[in-house]
Order: structure tokens, then sequence, then C-alpha cells
């Protein structure tokens, strides 16, 4: 490993040397013996590859075990801990829960109580004027009184339930799927973003890769690249 990071550097100079020949061949395939060139060149990258490979590997094998390792024990560790995670949250959560449902069913018996309180008062009240109204002679219109106004209702508002010191409430909304196929068509009629329904690439790559030009899907273009490989000789 030492021998390693002592030539570190070199080996960065030497790789970004390569690096800039090669993009100067790429830059200047103009003949037959160019395209000879540049192919004995990408062999050589190759080779450089594989050499650098099996020289690095090794470190490479060493520092995933020791991290697999290092990673197995740390979840070992928090396993039982994990666990009792997931075990005490929701519980805490549907207590929480029960109780903010019956602060708000508490709330609103108070406040309905309150409402109707108010309107007795007010038909009370009403019940007192048309008691107190002078009878008027057959023939003379009464003058016409507004209504007495609703007396003012305060709105009470229960405290929340006290949570312990370093615990918190949230909403976590998700989405579930129930229907693609009407997921779509909200797509297509504009009523849900195109983002709602994201294409399976690696799905729709596989079967080209299998079909070719015979992939003939709407919405679906087969697209041809022309690519070269390099193996070591």
């Amino acid at each position: 490993m030492s021998e390693l990071i002592i030539a570190e550097e070199e080996i960065k100079a030497e790789h970004s040397a390569l690096e800039r020949r090669a993009m100067e061949l790429a830059q200047n395939i103009r003949t037959e013996e160019d395209y000879n060139i540049a192919g004995e060149f990408l062999v050589g990258l190759k080779t450089a590859m594989k050499a650098w490979d099996e020289k690095i590997n090794p470190v490479v094998k060493a520092a995933r075990i020791a991290r697999d390792k290092a990673l197995a024990l740390k979840n070992e560790i928090r396993l039982p801990l994990k666990r009792a995670e997931l075990k005490i949250k929701p519980a805490l959560a549907q207590y929480n829960e029960r109780k903010e449902q019956e602060r708000r069913r508490e709330q609103e018996r108070i406040n309905a109580q309150l409402r109707a309180e108010a309107q007795a008062r007010q038909r009370a009240a009403e019940e007192e004027r048309r008691k107190t109204e002078i009878i008027l002679p057959e023939g003379v219109k009464r003058e016409e009184k507004p209504p007495i106004p609703l007396p003012e209702v305060p709105q009470v508002i229960l405290p929340k339930s006290a949570v312990p010191r370093g615990i918190f409430h949230f909403d976590y909304y998700s989405a579930e799927v129930t229907d693609l196929v009407a997921l779509m068509q909200a797509v297509i009629e504009g009523k849900a973003p195109a983002e709602a329904v994201q294409p399976n690439m690696s799905f729709l790559n596989k079967r080209a890769s299998v079909l070719k030009d015979m992939l003939k899907w709407p919405g679906v273009v087969v697209k041809r690249e022309r690519r070269v490989g390099g193996r070591v000789v």
C-alpha cells in the first residue's frame, strides 16, 4: 500500500498523459493508418487498465473486507436497538393520535355547547321582545325590526398533550398507485404531471437489445449507436 501511495502522483501524471494522447488521436482519425494507430492505442489502454487492476484490486478487496466486517459489526450491534425503535415509535404515534382525536372531540363538544347556549340566549331575547311588543290595531303596519344578533361565541382551543423532551410528532404523507391505467389516463388528460409516470428504461433498453428494429411500440424509438470494444491480446 505504501508503494502505491508513493507512486500516486507519478501514476496520475502518466495516465493524464495517456488521456491527452487519446484526445489527439480521436480528433485525427482520417486514414486507415490513423484508425489502426488509434485501435492499437485502445488495446494498449485495455492492457494498462488490466495491469493497474491487478495491482490495486488486492488493496481494494482488503479494504472492502474490512469495511464489510465493520458494517456487519455495526448492524449486529444496532439490530436490537432498531427493532426496539420500530416497536416503540408506532405505539407513541398511535397514543398521540388517539389523544389528539380525544382533544378535538372534547374541543368540538365544548364549542358546540357554547354555540347552543348562545342560540338559546338569542331565542330567549327574541321571545322577550315579542312579549313587550304593543298590539297594534288591525290594518296598521308593524315596523319591521332586525332580528336580534347571535351573541358572540368564543372558540375554545384545548391545549395539546405534552410530549417527552426530545420527542416530536409529524404527519408523513406517501402515495400509493391503486390504478396505474387511471393514472396514465390522468397524465394524458393533463390532470396529473408527466413526472407521475416514469418509463422503465431498464426494461425498455433490454427489450430494444433483444428485438432491435422489430420493437415497434408507440412513443418508443429504437436508437442504434455504433460502439467499439477492446480487449487485451
